[in-house]
């Protein structure tokens, strides 16, 4: 009696061990395996989030190329009347004729003339150098562009199409190869792969590619991204008070009784970068008119008086601010639309006017709601400098560029307004046939039977005769915090958006009404 009672203690302290080991195994693999689910899908999500970044960055560098572009047409156009690329009609009249043409035989005509032929030539060379440099850079931009939109995309299809394969084939699939390599004998449930499947379509549904149209809400999210993070070159390089660009002064005009009346003359500059038509093009415009005065000097009661005039032609009899002398333009996506013109303009959006709805940009078509903010299209030159301004859009900026294929494609989560920091858990149930757990009643005695029978014979009780367990992960979004960053930002807060690389693989606890139903499962016989 002794005997027996220590040999079912022992049997009774060895099925408890191999029973406890199998199920720590098990337990173990299915933690690894949703884990391993986990980081797959944090990959994924922080690829597109770099994806999305690369593509507002290259966006912003292609609106500073087009800018710059036509910022040094205008500035070779503002000391050369030729030679200065592409222009609609003919070229506009440049400051150094103006000037000789105004000042003619006066000595400021001479000093002036010498500044003048310096900036002539160095203006020259950079629109030179400008033309072939920018358009190669607005090229590989855009192709990265491209390049990163299908990457995400296909990225992410074969992360959802990875976590399908495991729900359809245990050896599957990341999980699944987790699964074989960490116990060989387990294998995927049957309610496991239904939970994995209804997971995957989870997944699916949590992101969206939001097409490039430019027309809807989930596009408008990446649109004014790009529009608030312009540099202040490309949302306005207006000069809007005095002193002006290349100015001009005589200092003999200020001495009693000269002959060089001409004091000074001034250009007031203009300029700024658009994004047009569906977001299918950037457009830039810089144009100028140029202002001065000129001192007389009298005699009243013979004491000199100054007589401070504008600067004005004989020949015909205008002032010089009547006319423009400097015009510049550039566009990417050429053959949309009105490219110069103040309609279809998505901007100007930055720190003074951010594309919010408050600031009065609408994010259903990517336009100003408010009339009064098109006055400020191109950095205001139409406002400034109506003459020229209307005179380049009648020219047209030529055919500045080769290739633009617009706003790409993108990823994001498809709830938007949705306060989350969580993507949707993977769930890995997983099962293991009780008679692999070598217990004694699996260690054969010889006889085809367990080594003990009868009265000692222990016999495996396992719901439906499996061995399972259940573990959950996700992606969680953290980004890490500081007071310089809630300055900046304004906010303090940040929910998982598909802009930012901060999602990482969490293990979480599995929701009870799954795990309810895991075990329900198991009990029915279809674990």
């Amino acid at each position: 009696m002794l005997l027996g009672a220590i040999l079912m203690g022992v049997a009774l302290l060895y099925n408890s061990g191999r029973l406890s080991l199998t199920k720590t195994r098990l337990q173990n693999t299915a933690d690894s395996a949703a884990y391993s689910g986990s980081v797959l899908l944090a990959r994924d999500y922080n690829f597109s989030s770099y994806a999305n970044r690369g593509m507002v960055a290259n966006q912003v560098a292609i609106a500073q190329i087009v800018g710059l572009r036509s910022w040094a047409q205008y500035e070779c156009y503002t000391y050369n009347n030729s030679g200065c690329g592409n222009q609609g009609g003919a070229d506009p009249n440049d400051l150094a004729s103006q000037i000789q043409s105004t000042v003619n035989s006066s000595e400021a005509s001479g000093i002036w003339g010498t500044v003048l032929s310096g900036y002539a030539d160095s203006s020259s060379a950079l629109n030179s150098a400008v033309r072939p440099t920018t358009a190669v850079i607005v090229d590989m931009a855009n192709t990265i562009d491209v390049a990163l939109s299908a990457a995400s995309r296909v990225f992410h299809l074969g992360v959802v199409a990875d976590l399908a394969s495991t729900a359809a084939n245990t050896g599957a699939g990341i999980i699944g190869e987790v699964v074989q390599a960490n116990d060989p004998q387990a294998q995927i449930s049957t309610f496991g792969k239904v939970t994995l499947g209804a997971d995957a379509a989870a997944i699916a549904g949590f992101t969206k590619t939001n097409a490039k149209s430019g027309d809807t809400q989930g596009q408008n999210r990446i649109a004014p991204t790009v529009l608030n993070d312009l540099d202040a070159f490309s949302e306005s390089r207006s000069a809007s008070d005095p002193p002006y660009e290349a100015d001009l002064w005589n200092p003999f005009a200020f001495i009693p009784y000269n002959d060089q009346p001409y004091a000074m003359i001034w250009n007031s500059h203009s300029g700024g970068t658009e994004w047009k038509n569906g977001y299918t093009q950037w457009s830039a415009m810089d144009v100028s008119n140029a202002y001065g005065f000129s001192i007389y000097w009298i005699s009243v009661f013979g004491y000199p008086v100054p007589l401070i005039l504008p600067i004005w032609r004989i020949d015909p009899p205008l002032y010089l601010d009547s006319t423009e002398f400097a015009l510049g333009g550039a566009t990417v996506g050429s053959g949309r639309g009105d490219p110069l013109g103040q309609t279809n303009n998505y901007g100007p959006c930055g720190a003074t006017a951010p594309c919010t709805a408050a600031s009065g940009w609408n994010f259903n078509d990517g336009t100003w709601s408010n009339p009064g903010n098109e006055d400020q299209s191109f950095g205001g030159s139409y406002t400034a400098n109506p003459t020229p301004a209307n005179d380049e859009d009648t020219r047209g900026p030529g055919n500045s560029f080769a290739h633009y294929s617009g706003l790409q494609p993108y990823q994001d989560v498809s709830n938007t307004k949705q306060s989350d920091f969580d993507a949707p858990q993977i769930t890995v149930v997983l099962s293991r046939a009780q008679s692999t757990v070598h217990t004694t009643s699996q260690i054969d005695n010889g006889q085809g039977k367990g080594i003990f029978s009868g009265a000692l014979n222990l016999a495996d009780a396992e719901p439906s005769n499996q061995v399972e367990a259940i573990a959950s992960a996700d992606a969680h979004f953290e980004r890490p915090w500081s007071s310089a960053i809630e300055n900046n930002l304004g906010v303090s807060v940040v929910y998982g958006n598909l802009f930012n690389p901060y999602w990482e693989p969490h293990l979480v606890p599995t929701n009870p009404a799954t795990k309810a139903a895991a075990q329900g499962a198991q009990f029915a016989g279809q674990g």
